[in-house]
């Protein structure tokens, strides 16, 4: 992760990135995306330990029990921290550059998009390579339903608390607050729901 150091404390300053000023860092994403194929070409049933021991190796922090349907991926991977009893279904991407921080007991449906990046607004600076990222949190207890999106903003990240059930197909680009099921485009909150 050293060669996307300096995009990284980019990111942490709140700034924009160029990619194109570090054709370093560029190559590393490349390599994560060789890493994710490798993953996902893994046969589950008699490879499973070599796809676990991929991940653990890829990821920040993961917890014991760690479950990933293939086909996975995601841009550094080392900007990933998952908590324990992690569900993951297939064809689920995550755009981690800003970070991903995932609390325990989450199942994540499938056809799933996490996005701590995007591009610059302006076309002239989106020409050129300019970016941002802002960090993804999830809480503990949350289920995320298939095919949603969550994008973190352009100015700041994304929170979603604990004991959550994201509906199928919606657009999260707000913080969703603690013990609710929340659904749509834009994703809103539709009830509390019990339990802490």
């Amino acid at each position: 992760m050293k060669r996307i150091q300096t995009i990284l404390d980019a990111i942490a300053r709140g700034e924009e990135f160029c990619i194109y000023e570090c054709p370093e860092g560029y190559q590393y994403l490349l390599e994560v995306i060789e890493k994710c194929t490798e993953y996902n070409q893994l046969n589950p049933l008699t490879q499973g330990e070599e796809q676990i021991k991929l991940l653990k190796g890829l990821f920040k922090k993961t917890g014991d029990f760690l479950m990933v349907t293939p086909p996975f991926h995601c841009t550094v991977g080392g900007t990933i921290e998952v908590g324990e009893n992690f569900e993951c279904s297939y064809n689920v991407t995550m755009q981690d550059l800003g970070g991903i921080k995932i609390g325990d007991n989450v199942m994540i449906g499938p056809d799933v998009s996490i996005n701590t990046s995007g591009h610059a607004l302006e076309w002239e600076r989106r020409i050129e390579g300019w970016s941002y990222a802002n960090p993804i949190t999830i809480g503990d207890n949350v289920f995320i339903g298939a095919g949603s999106v969550l994008c973190a903003g352009v100015k700041k990240g994304l929170h979603i608390g604990n004991n959550v059930t994201i509906g199928a197909g919606s657009v999260v680009t707000k913080d969703i607050p603690d013990n609710v099921l929340a659904a749509g485009n834009p994703c809103r909150v539709i009830r509390k729901l019990g339990g802490e």
